[in-house]
């Protein structure tokens, strides 16, 4: 036999002394009786002792387990270990475990009643309706848990048992209460416990779904004359199981043979020949009797019949119902692999003298589809019955052993014990670490604030991890020695160039062509049609507003070309294919800065952009050369925060300005003055008079263009904001909020765009400038062909340096926005495997700059946002209980939807005169843009801690590890730094400058803060906000989650 195979099973004592078992009989409180209980196992001194095999690999011999057990007395209460033979105990793996709790109804038909199941939360059967409730965090009664540690102490702990049925385990427990001295019969029992297991509902139903489900449970009658010879069989077993144990001490076997023989054809004739009516009547002596199942359960001994008919009736129910009720649960459908259930049955019934606790534990978990539908099979059984207790409530009692079963230290104690004290421990540190809420009216809610619990349970968690790492840290020599290889191995690297380059080409390229052999899932291509959605309105919004913002040099239409060539390329040669590139806002500011520069020096804007993208693939490669990327690392919050407070600032001024703009131009006026104004500018322009500049911007306005601007403005920021808080709201299904969130942008500009198009004529809105047919947006504007012309004026060869110096700038922007994408993608919740290309697709960003502005087309970035909404839409979710953090089993790593969305993108570029969208609907979007881009921003929420007195203060990092005084001055210097580059910005000889500014708040933070700040206070100002990240990247909005803006 194998070593460590359980091969018998004994009744061994509990290791409690007579005196402790007297008081037991008395009214003794459980506090005292936990006092007494300690001094007798010596539980304070040997409470590390008993702990330690379980975090430890080292395994206990049965030779002290055995001497253990006869020095138990006689008297204390009893338990079942299985016991080896060989020199170890075979070592149980804990495992998460699915919680049932069963309530005995005995008011109607008898029933057990689903009240409570846990798989990491608690879910309680609520309303009229009886549905399922919200998930939450259990609240437990003290005295509950006090009760189940006395249940514990005196009850029966069955381990290691063999059982292949639902019936073997009621037979078990029926053994243990027997022996327990239980007054009812051992049929009475097992009658009890195999009464049938009635589910709630698993979702509100309408009237006509619940008429149906009325009719779909069959009457008792029709599955008494269906399941007749089963029932026979069944009744044939039980009366096996009852004959074998009252002759279990007689020697002579074949005379119990010869017995249950005559039973079988006894039971099988009796079967054939009782009618159903008579089938119903059964006896169940010795229980209380209750008026309402007085005719069920036949409590009246005269009237004794078949009884096990009942419980083989009971049985069929079990079986039928569950499976009806369970099949189309999606319960079911959340619980990960591999999990094991546990079943817990408590009642009152008010003929027993006391209370009985069995706990049973299968030594191996067997599926048994009479209580479970699916592949789920049952570990533990708890059975509490007992008489009404006015100080006891077995239901409360009930849930705390569930809870304590999915509990992580608990449950693995509860797969591994030997002893009944290993369980009372485990009970014990459960305790410790429980949180007692005092009694009394909570007259607020937020006096019950889970923060204060949170914060708690936290610093016990910090506690024991550092408990942890002090004894698990290995020696100083062997630190000194990592320390020296990876010194070595750093000098070593640096001597390569081209290093971090060539380890992203072979960390990728194995997976190449699994990148296209991935993509045949038809997930993927909803994904593409997702990202498409949400790609394209950034991509006309922004180009809309490049080509007004540069007299239509570059317009929508190269936005939506360049998108598509760089995505194209970018799917096949990036070693991260999920990013996303787009137009985004920071690249969109710099070349509005750019375009106003050249005009101001009176350079072509185009030619300059050539130079420059030359300029930027030179630096890129430098960069990749020398692995430049190391470089993200001073990259931190307070640099990020500044940024995209900064791009949110400009969209929303930008817009705000448009608009002040319209209102000059179009004066909100009644026909007479606009009549009188074009006929004061006609009469002007035929006398050959010079208009004023007042009188010249309002000679080509029209009446109500104002207003109606500002409406359809406010009314596409407005859906979209709306539809966006959709998504995090209960109103609709999960999905279709979800839906309607992702989509609010495109859906806003699509139903804005087209009111005003049925509505508003064309003079009255401005539009887009889009051609009929595909071609650039303003030839005549751009003054170049398919090719930007390279030819400079001797006189003006000085524009090669004035483009090496936006080079510069301009590649701030994009590594900084590529990089910093390519390390919120390589993060370990994201779950990529194939990993990530810091340096390539750097040289891959510089070869698509220069492709860009060979073209003449707007310069492409890798889209933070849209980034990590692509990879969210590949993402397979792991099956997690209700209430828990979703997280990601894996992701659909693949080229084909990058591909996908950029071809879309190009052929949406011929959509002619169907793409001149309102302006005004454009500028909605870019306000949206720029207040949702300080979502999520820790500076902001710092501003608003100015006006919050410090008591009503989150709790976050930097309010509870900063002084508040010192906190507001990291804030104000912050805001001093905005209005610096702003100002920078806002002039328009000094905009293309923008980002150096924002290099120099770098070696701001780098060198100056760090003299002002401490280390701990920098890290809780300028760290990783772990509070953030409580709900799962994947349930957490785009713009959120990302630090960058749009």
């Amino acid at each position: 036999m194998d070593i460590g195979q359980p091969i018998s099973i004994f009744y061994i004592n509990g290791g409690m002394s007579s005196d402790l078992s007297v008081s037991l009989d008395t009214e003794t409180s459980e506090l005292e009786l936990i006092e007494k209980d300690l001094a007798s196992t010596h539980y304070a001194t040997n409470q590390q002792k008993i702990l330690r095999p379980f975090y430890s690999t080292t395994k206990r011999g049965s030779g002290a387990f055995n001497e253990m057990i006869s020095s138990q007395s006689t008297a204390s209460p009893t338990s079942v270990n299985i016991i080896d033979n060989s020199d170890n105990i075979k070592k149980q793996i804990h495992n998460k475990v699915f919680v049932e709790l069963y309530d005995l109804d005995l008011q109607k038909s008898g029933e057990w009643t689903e009240t409570a199941r846990w798989i990491k939360y608690e879910e309680d059967v609520e309303g009229t309706d009886h549905h399922w409730g919200q998930p939450h965090v259990s609240f437990l009664s003290f005295h509950a848990l006090l009760s189940l540690r006395k249940f514990m102490r005196t009850g029966m702990i069955l381990l290691d048992c063999k059982a292949k049925t639902f019936l073997d385990i009621c037979d078990q427990v029926a053994n243990a209460m027997i022996s327990e001295g239980i007054t009812c019969r051992r049929r009475d029992i097992m009658q009890i416990l195999a009464m049938k297991q009635a589910h709630p509902l698993p979702r509100r139903m309408t009237a006509l779904s619940l008429a149906g489900s009325v009719f779909d449970r069959r009457p008792e009658c029709n599955l008494i004359g269906s399941n007749t010879l089963d029932n026979a069989k069944l009744r044939i077993d039980l009366l096996k199981r009852e004959h074998s144990f009252q002759t279990c001490n007689i020697r002579k076997q074949p005379t119990i043979a010869e017995e249950v023989d005559e039973m079988e054809h006894a039971a099988l004739t009796e079967i054939q020949d009782i009618p159903i009516s008579a089938l119903k009547q059964q006896s169940f002596p010795n229980l209380p009797a209750i008026p309402a199942v007085q005719e069920r359960l036949c409590l009246n001994p005269t009237k004794q019949s078949t009884t096990a008919y009942f419980i083989s009736d009971s049985l069929g129910k079990v079986r039928t119902h569950s499976s009806e009720i369970h099949k189309g649960e999606d319960i079911l459908k959340k619980l990960p692999v591999g999990i094991e259930t546990a079943q817990i049955f408590v009642g009152v019934i008010p003929n027993l003298t006391k209370t009985y606790f069995v706990m049973l534990r299968l030594s191996e978990a067997t599926v048994m589809p009479e209580i479970l539908d699916g592949e789920v099979p049952l570990r533990f059984a708890v059975v509490i019955l007992g008489p009404g207790q006015p100080d006891v409530s077995y239901h409360e009692v009930g849930r705390s052993i569930a809870t304590l079963m999915t509990n992580t230290e608990f449950n693995a104690i509860a797969y591994e014990a030997n002893v009944r004290e290993e369980l009372i421990c485990g009970v014990d540190n459960f305790l410790d670490d429980s949180v007692v809420i005092p009694p009394g009216e909570i007259d607020n809610k937020r006096l019950l604030s889970g923060d204060e619990i949170r914060k708690a349970l936290k610093k016990r968690q910090n506690r024991r991890k550092v408990t942890e790492e002090e004894s698990s840290s290995p020696p100083k020599s062997e630190q000194k020695n990592d320390i020296n290889f990876k010194r070595h191995f750093e000098k070593k690297e640096k001597c390569r160039f081209f290093s971090g380059m060539i380890n992203d080409f072979e960390k990728r390229f194995p997976y190449y062509w699994s990148d296209y052999r991935d993509a045949l899932n038809f997930q993927c291509l909803t994904s593409v049609v997702f990202m498409f959605c949400a790609s394209f309105a950034p991509a006309i919004t922004f180009g809309g507003l490049l080509g007004k913002y540069t007299n239509e040099k570059v317009g929508i239409l190269e936005t939506l070309m360049a998108q598509c060539i760089c995505g194209v390329l970018w799917g096949i040669f990036a070693v991260q294919p999920l990013m996303i590139m787009s137009a985004t806002g920071p690249v969109l500011v710099f070349e509005v800065s750019l375009y106003a520069f050249c005009t101001n020096l009176n350079i072509d804007f185009l030619t300059v952009r050539l130079y420059a993208g030359l300029w930027v693939l030179v630096i890129s490669i430098i960069t990749v050369a020398v692995d430049g990327s190391r470089m993200l690392r001073y990259v931190t919050r307070f640099t990020e925060d500044i940024f995209a407070s900064l791009i949110s600032v400009i969209f929303i001024a930008e817009s705000l300005r448009f608009l002040y703009q319209t209102f000059i131009h179009n004066p909100v006026a009644n026909f007479e003055f606009y009549r009188h104004i074009r006929q004061k500018c006609e009469l002007n322009a035929f006398n050959g008079e010079r208009n004023d500049s007042q009188m010249m911007s309002i000679c080509n306005g029209e009446p109500n263009t104002a207003l109606l601007t500002t409406f359809i403005m406010i009314s596409t920021f407005a859906l979209a904001y709306g539809l966006r808080l959709l998504r995090q709201s209960y109103y609709l299904g999960r999905t279709l909020r979800r839906a309607l969130g992702d989509f609010g942008v495109l859906i806003a500009i699509a139903v804005v765009a087209s009111v005003a198009h049925l509505l508003v004529p064309d003079p009255y809105l401005q539009r887009l400038e889009v051609p009929d047919h595909f071609s650039f947006t303003n030839i005549e504007a751009r003054q170049h062909g398919l090719f930007v012309s390279a030819y400079l004026p001797l006189n003006q060869l000085w524009v090669i340096i004035v483009a090496i110096v936006a080079a510069l700038l301009v590649f701030i922007l994009l590594f900084v926005e590529t990089e910093i994408t390519e390390l919120l993608l390589s993060r370990k919740d994201r779950c990529l495997v194939k990993g990530s290309g810091l340096h390539w697709d750097l040289l891959l960003m510089g070869a698509c700059t220069l492709l860009c502005s060979i073209f003449g087309l707007p310069w492409m970035c890798a889209a933070a946002v849209q980034s990590l909404a692509h990879c969210s839409s590949l993402s397979v979710p792991k099956k997690t209980a209700p209430g828990e953090r979703p997280g990601v089993d894996y992701v659909l790593e693949q080229r084909v939807t990058t591909i996908g969305v950029s071809l879309l993108m190009g052929l949406f570029a011929f959509g002619g005169s169907y793409l001149r969208l309102p302006l005004a609907s454009l500028f909605g979007v870019f306000l949206y843009l720029g207040v949702m881009n300080l979502t999520g921003v820790q500076f902001v929420q710092r501003i608003i801690l100015f006006f919050i007195p410090g008591k009503y203060f989150p709790d976050t990092p930097y309010t509870e590890s900063v002084d508040i005084r010192r906190m507001h001055l990291y804030t104000a210097i912050q805001i001093i730094c905005l209005i610096i580059i702003y100002a920078v910005k806002y002039f328009k000889r000094t905009a293309l400058a923008f980002p150096f500014i924002l290099m120099l708040f770098i070696l701001l933070r780098q060198f100056f803060l760090k003299k002002i700040f401490t280390e701990k206070e920098l890290k809780a100002l300028d760290g990783d906000d772990e509070t953030n990240n409580e709900n799962g990247w994947l349930e957490k909005d785009f713009f959120e989650d990302a630090p960058l803006p749009v």
